[in-house]
């Protein structure tokens, strides 16, 4: 993605509960948008991005997802997602709804805070908050979306993009978003209602400026810090979903892309490397993303797709395969849904030979085999009936922990 300037350049990649990967790009200035990059369709600039890095297009190192907004728009790139932003540092998704929160660095006047949905135009350069800020790109007939808060630069000037807690259920920042500025320090939480703002409060002062938030695999958060080299970069820097995806695309660039570049993505895959805590380095080390070479063999990429289609088509599926504890075996299934999930790809299927359902781990697909005859749904076998007897189970647990 070429830049106009050295501003702006985005900040955030990570993937999904859906499994694709969102990339947030900045305008890359010069300041005040000039050139309208924020609301030019033909541009990645200013752009929330959503791209399939399991599959490839024509001509691309990714596939476009099929319900990408402005897929098959002549005068549009299909990677979009959402436009109109300037400068989103830092998104996340509520695990729980699954909403993409986004913090939008100001130009003159605030910070925004936004919850991004599909085909959404959220208004930079037209709007700065939920203020007019210029006519010049401005069309009649858009729908520009504001955002669910918006900061003056009494309270800060850089806004750092958090997290929905998730963590402990009784805690009272469960459902919170929790956020900071930059140059203030300051720590905010607020919260929402169909993206109205109900409370914003100021809960604490960060020692130093923040330049990144993180969340625990329990749903924890924590706060990353600009720190001098000479110091320990905290645990919760980054959480291991944007760490994953940022060596995934640099693990595509250095497998596709000219030498230079290469060159670039292998320096900063070294970097990585020499910045993860050694915690969060151990529990990574097991992660496929982390082994030497492209994060998915050819063999394996082509046993994905044959189980994707699978699903739609009720195919059965003999398959050879290898989980994380080395444990193999041969399965007659019917594919019910693919997930990945962390850094381990997940397999829901009917199990012919348990006639149960069962989640399978896949870290290796050694054969795949999809056959001729389908699976008829019966009941009891349908993915519906599944998701509904787990519900069943749960209902049942939390009934039995209230009585004890």
């Amino acid at each position: 993605v070429v830049s106009a300037t050295q501003d702006h350049s985005g900040g955030c990649i990570a993937f999904s509960p859906d499994g694709f990967l969102y990339i947030a790009m900045g305008d890359t200035g010069p300041q005040q948008d000039p050139q309208g990059h924020g609301q030019d369709f033909t541009t990645h600039l200013g752009k929330i991005l959503r791209i399939d890095v399991d599959h490839t297009d024509a001509g691309l190192a990714y596939a476009i997802p099929s319900d990408n907004p402005f897929r098959g728009q002549v005068d549009a790139r299909p990677e979009i997602w959402a436009l109109g932003f300037r400068e989103p540092w830092r998104f996340s998704f509520d695990p729980l709804t699954g909403d993409l929160w986004v913090g939008d660095v100001g130009q003159d006047r605030v910070e925004e805070v936004a919850i991004v949905r599909r085909g959404e135009n959220h208004g930079w350069n037209v709007y700065e908050g939920f203020e007019p800020f210029s006519n010049r790109y401005r069309k009649e007939g858009v729908t520009y979306v504001p955002p669910v808060f918006a900061y003056r630069r009494k309270y800060g000037n850089s806004i750092t993009g958090g997290y929905v807690y998730r963590g402990d259920k009784r805690s009272s920042f469960y459902g919170v978003y929790i956020f900071c500025d930059y140059e203030s320090r300051r720590i905010f939480g607020l919260t929402q209602t169909n993206r109205v703002l109900k409370t914003i409060r100021q809960l604490a002062t960060a020692p130093q400026k923040a330049v990144s938030l993180g969340r625990d695999n329990q749903g924890e958060a924590g706060v990353g810090y600009a720190l001098d080299r000479s110091y320990e970069l905290p645990p919760l820097m980054f959480d291991e979903e944007e760490i994953e995806a940022l060596v995934l695309c640099a693990r595509i660039v250095r497998a596709r892309a000219d030498k230079k570049l290469a060159r670039a993505a292998e320096e900063a895959l070294q970097k990585i490397e020499t910045v993860l805590p050694p915690k969060l380095k151990s529990r990574l080390a097991e992660s496929a993303l982390m082994a030497p070479g492209f994060h998915l063999s050819e063999r394996f990429r082509f046993g994905l797709e044959d189980f994707r289609r699978a699903i739609p088509e009720h195919r059965k599926a003999r398959f050879h395969y290898v989980d994380k504890a080395q444990a193999g075996g041969e399965r007659v299934v019917h594919p019910l849904g693919l997930a990945y999930w962390g850094h381990t790809w997940t397999l829901t299927a009917w199990c012919e030979m348990r006639s149960a359902f069962r989640n399978f781990r896949l870290d290796r697909i050694d054969g795949l085999q999809i056959l001729e005859d389908r699976f008829e749904d019966e009941p009891g076998r349908t993915l519906a009936d599944f998701l509904a007897l787990m519900a069943a189970e749960e209902r049942a647990a939390a009934r039995s922990g209230e009585r004890a």
